[in-house]
């Protein structure tokens, strides 16, 4: 049985989308609308914890997390007509002690508290980010990164050349 089935109930059942509270973020190629054949997606699984979509007594996190399983199992999927995507959730905030889907909230107390600035960057490039992160973080409200993290970001890779140059970076 799907894991949405007598649990959902959308406001509109001709567009379930809208104030489904179900976020998700295409990032990397796609989210810059920069897909080609090869690719694989970089996908960011989000859900609003207050949007009253779901029955009474369905658990949030457990029913999300499911939906995206069963999401990026449908697109993965080897079928003889091979399969939709390569999916990656690595990109989410915290990927190795945080669930495949996670809150807005908790998303945004990361991004507030420890966010990087490799992620602001990749927000930054994304087409459209959704509005409920754009109004709710300042950290994800500023349209590029910052000076201090283009130049760290610059930084790095500067120093990555450098070290390649001169020998140091051999066998990495």
């Amino acid at each position: 049985m799907p894991p949405h089935r007598g649990k959902f109930s959308p406001r509109d059942p001709a567009r379930p989308e809208e104030g489904s509270g179900y976020v998700i973020l295409a990032m990397g190629k796609m989210g810059a609308f920069e897909l080609n054949y090869s690719s694989d997606i970089d996908l960011i699984v989000l859900y609003d914890e207050n949007a009253s979509v779901l029955a009474a007594g369905v658990e949030p996190a457990q029913f999300y997390v499911r939906l995206t399983r069963a999401l990026v199992k449908l697109m993965q999927e080897r079928t003889a007509d091979g399969y939709v995507f390569r999916t990656d959730l690595r990109l989410r905030p915290d990927p190795a002690s945080t669930q495949i889907a996670i809150s807005v909230t908790s998303a945004l107390n990361y991004y507030e508290s420890t966010g990087q600035n490799w992620e602001r960057a990749a927000m930054s490039r994304h087409a459209r980010p959704p509005a409920i992160l754009r109004r709710a973080s300042p950290f994800l409200r500023e349209a590029r990164p910052s000076s201090g993290a283009s130049t760290s970001t610059r930084g790095r890779g500067g120093r990555a050349r450098d070290e390649a140059s001169d020998g140091r970076l051999q066998g990495s």
